[in-house]
């Protein structure tokens, strides 16, 4: 009998201890209202600040808890030694806590994947515990985006990426094709995400002078780069 109370005691002194962090690392994501974008206009807003400092920064002890938490050591090394991890926005559902995070890479071996903005999107119950995550988007010189979250567990994302070689240096003069997708994350009723498919497009990246950016024009829309100067 005492030896059941003694491992009960130590469970709910496990869980309080992982509420109490989770509470800490929920509350610093501001919370949205459903449905929003993220666009170019509102993306400073959303997402503020650097990825590299307080009190924007997640702290490595909460990437490891609320992130990776089910990846072996390795997986961890190498995503922290390339990103840097930002607080972003949150919504509530019945069940769910839902959060889109920021990964921000100050490096990379070719155009695609140097200083490579990607959002995450994540999915924990009510007690805080990991169910699911996916990368819903990347932004930077080559690769351009535009996230709308229509319902609680619906996301349409429009992901572009410049069709230009790595070795090649763009032109602000020219006007480059772009391979776009549209794809939607939809969150299912255990609370994984689910990658729908949606459509491939093509669309031309034009020059804005306005704002020192290429806009993306396509068939249907035309949306600015999320790029931001971090």
């Amino acid at each position: 009998m005492k030896k059941i109370l003694w491992i009960l005691l130590f469970v709910s002194t496990t869980c309080c201890g992982q509420n109490k962090d989770f509470d800490d690392y929920i509350s610093k994501f501001k919370e949205v209202t459903v449905p929003f974008e993220i666009n170019q206009a509102n993306f400073q807003e959303q997402f503020p600040g650097n990825v590299w400092n307080d009190p924007y920064m997640i702290d490595e002890k909460y990437v490891r808890k609320f992130v990776y938490c089910n990846d072996p050591a390795p997986a961890h090394r190498f995503m922290m030694a390339d990103y840097g991890y930002g607080y972003g926005i949150k919504w509530e559902t019945e069940d769910y806590h839902i959060v889109i995070l920021r990964m921000q890479r100050d490096q990379g071996d070719d155009p695609f994947n140097f200083d490579r903005l990607d959002l995450m999107l994540v999915v924990y119950d009510k007690l805080g515990r990991y169910i699911d995550r996916k990368i819903i988007s990347h932004d930077n010189e080559m690769w351009f985006s535009h996230v709308r979250v229509n319902t609680q567990e619906s996301i349409f994302v429009r992901q572009a990426m410049m069709n230009l070689k790595s070795t090649e240096l763009i032109d602000i003069n020219k006007v480059y094709t772009a391979m776009i997708q549209d794809i939607s994350y939809e969150i299912l009723e255990y609370g994984t995400i689910d990658e729908i498919f949606i459509d491939d497009l093509t669309g031309q990246l034009i020059w804005n002078k306005e704002n020192n950016k290429f806009s993306l024009e396509s068939k249907d829309t035309v949306i600015d780069t999320l790029r931001s100067n971090f």
